[in-house]
């Protein structure tokens, strides 16, 4: 894979080529990656269920069929919901956030992980998506950011109970889309990876993701504030605005003062 978006530490924008890449992550991807990661507790899971990981070889060998489980019940790949349950250290994914991860499934093409410290391969929506226990990235080549994409990989990092202040990674429309969603599940964005979008374009992004929040049914729209030139626009993700010049007044002059006494 050499592009993805989602949740990560920020990829350089067309603008900031000369910008030096995050290390550590994967080239040419945006999405959200945790500033604050913290380690697989004792109590989760530490490592691989042996009799997940040998029943999925099973199934991708053609020797057995795919099965629902308790686990999954609620989506059509069972198999990325149990690895990604694994690769967070958790027991089984809150229900609170099955929905939004039904669209996902994993990439035949790439290796399961063996433990939690590894990469989960998968398809959203048709997009190359990389998660680790730390981020989650989708491939930038497939195109803009759409809202739904964003919502997703918002939902997926949400998931992870270990994730804390996130970093956006991708240009400035990816990020745009990526912070209204991680808002959608109140996660946390490091200021220094919210993008600065001119007036005359946050409109057209904050409409797109308007669309997608009435359209998903979002009681709480997150771009309003955005919406038909208000006053409130600029605001994060900011808005680059000419400074306010003061308002001319004319001089006051008391008419009492020139009459006789």
């Amino acid at each position: 894979m050499t592009a993805s978006a989602g949740f990560a530490s920020e990829a350089p924008t067309s603008k900031e080529q000369d910008k030096p890449a995050p290390s550590g992550l994967p080239a040419g991807m945006a999405g959200f990656v945790s500033a604050q990661a913290e380690p697989v507790k004792k109590g989760h899971l530490t490592g691989p269920d042996m009799d997940v990981v040998d029943r999925l070889a099973q199934i991708k060998n053609g020797e057995a069929e795919a099965e629902k489980s308790k686990l999954a019940a609620d989506f059509d790949n069972t198999r990325f919901m149990e690895l990604l349950a694994m690769i967070y250290g958790i027991r089984e994914i809150p229900t609170q956030y099955k929905a939004q991860l039904e669209s996902f499934k994993l990439d035949d093409n790439k290796p399961l992980p063996q433990t939690y410290n590894d990469t989960l391969y998968a398809l959203c929506d048709g997009v190359s998506v990389e998660i680790t226990k730390d981020s989650v990235l989708a491939d930038e080549n497939a195109g803009p950011m759409t809202p739904e994409l964003a919502y997703k990989l918002a939902a997926a990092a949400a998931t992870n109970p270990a994730m804390k202040a996130l970093t956006l990674s991708g240009n400035d429309e990816d990020r745009a889309m990526l912070f209204w969603a991680a808002k959608h599940f109140d996660l946390d964005v490091t200021d220094e990876s919210i993008p600065e979008i001119g007036e005359d374009k946050i409109g057209a992004l904050a409409e797109k993701f308007h669309a997608f929040e009435q359209t998903a049914g979002l009681s709480e729209s997150k771009v309003a504030k955005y919406l038909n030139n208000q006053p409130e626009a600029a605001v994060e993700p900011a808005t680059k605005t000419a400074p306010v010049k003061p308002e001319k007044r004319e001089p006051f002059i008391n008419p009492y003062q020139f009459m006789p006494g």
